[in-house]
């Protein structure tokens, strides 16, 4: 080829390769096949991290003892159709994890109507699932599933596997 075809070739890449950058508000308005719950749960993650670092974790009536914060991540489960809300933290007993699982659900419900303005749907507390991970233990020690609590803690539930800290041997 050519030194003038080359500098052709190059010259016709670059333009193909600036135009497919650039996303402009046509590209930002294009319709998307990412399911919607997905879309909330990366909305409810921008939204919500924040929450669990300036709200910290405090026993009912004990509001000039702070506790260690909490935070929030969220999936959506495309086969059980719902958010998983996982909470970490250092908590340990289900009196005190309720509250934090109570004030998740209660902000998480109302940003309805931005999430109804936003992607057409409105949450019921149906919709997400929560987990509450002890950062010391490993361990889940509290679920909330369909509306009910799943205390972790006793010694007739079956055990969730610890996290390590150190690396598997694969």
């Amino acid at each position: 080829m050519s030194y003038f075809g080359m500098k052709i070739m190059s010259f016709m890449f670059l333009m193909l390769l600036s135009r497919s950058v650039y996303a402009g508000d046509a590209a930002l308005a294009r319709a998307s096949t990412v399911p919607a719950g997905e879309r909330i749960a990366n909305y409810l993650q921008a939204v919500m991290s924040p929450a669990g670092e300036v709200i910290t974790a405090r026993s009912p009536g004990d509001m000039f003892s702070p506790k260690d914060p909490f935070h929030l991540a969220f999936n959506y489960d495309p086969e059980a159709q719902e958010i998983d809300v996982y909470i970490t933290g250092k908590l340990e007993k289900s009196e005190e994890i309720k509250p934090i699982f109570e004030l998740t659900q209660q902000l998480i419900l109302r940003l309805n109507g931005k999430i109804q303005k936003f992607y057409g749907v409105t949450l019921k507390a149906e919709d997400f699932s929560m987990d509450y991970l002890n950062l010391n233990s490993g361990k889940v020690v509290m679920k909330w599933v369909e509306g009910r609590y799943i205390d972790k803690t006793g010694p007739e539930t079956e055990s969730t596997p610890a996290i390590s800290a150190s690396p598997s041997s694969h």
